[in-house]
């Protein structure tokens, strides 16, 4: 998503599908929540605009195409489009990068992004910072 750039996602959500014989398929969501984007670095821009964070989305899609991967994009809550994703396919893991979401009253969250998904997915979940 916008909100988690690691990295390693893709590598280990491949190498995880070879090992266990699943099918892979990546999702992309732009949090229209907390719009703006987090690098490499973890750092985060200013507010970006829905069509800024669709445009990074598409490009990650391209790069996962190109590499033979199935994957989607989704604008929605972070936490509620995972879950719904994961609920649609039937994920046997859902592979989750950190995430650097702020909400609530002056952009502290609540309860982090892990916390929700944790409390609300019925799959299991594999988070990787």
């Amino acid at each position: 998503s916008n909100l988690a750039p690691n990295q390693k996602v893709p590598e280990i959500s491949v190498e995880l599908s070879r090992t266990l014989g699943w099918e892979l398929r990546m999702l992309y969501v732009v949090d229209t929540q907390d719009r703006v984007e987090v690098d490499k670095t973890g750092l985060r821009s200013g507010r970006k605009s829905e069509e800024e964070l669709m445009s990074a989305g598409k490009s990650f899609l391209e790069e996962m195409t190109r590499n033979g991967i199935k994957a989607s994009m989704v604008k929605g809550i972070l936490e509620k489009e995972i879950i719904k994703a994961a609920k649609k396919i039937g994920a046997g893991l859902v592979v989750v990068g950190r995430e650097q979401k702020k909400t609530g009253i002056m952009g502290l969250s609540f309860k982090t992004v892990k916390k929700k998904l944790v409390e609300k997915c019925n799959y299991s979940i594999l988070f990787v910072n």
